[in-house]
């Protein structure tokens, strides 16, 4: 599942957080993975082979103005479950900004 939020609200900028829940999301079969997985569908929330759980939560910062996106921040996190307990084991975290500089026409 995907849950956007306004976060804040100020006279030029709009602020939105984004935060997923990947095990809940369809169609993760094709995700590009040494693993095999078979599509199914079920009326349950866990969606996925619940081999990797992961999350990402992003920031995003828009121009109320001209509603362009001037910042973005994203981290996700990915645990391979099969090698992990808690909080240690195979987990990959990642971390991606994007900044709006200019604008040409």
């Amino acid at each position: 599942s995907t849950t956007y939020k306004v976060t804040q609200q100020g006279h030029k900028t709009l602020s939105i957080s984004k935060v997923k829940d990947m095990l809940s999301c369809t169609d993760r079969h094709d995700y590009r993975t040494s693993l095999l997985a078979t599509p199914y569908n079920s009326a349950n929330s866990l969606q996925s082979l619940p081999l990797m759980k992961s999350s990402q939560e992003c920031q995003y910062d828009v121009n109320k103005q001209d509603s362009t996106l001037r910042r973005s921040t994203c981290n996700e996190v990915h645990v391979f479950r099969p090698f992990s307990k808690q909080a240690s084991g195979a987990v990959t975290e990642v971390s991606q900004k994007l900044t709006f500089l200019t604008k040409s026409r």
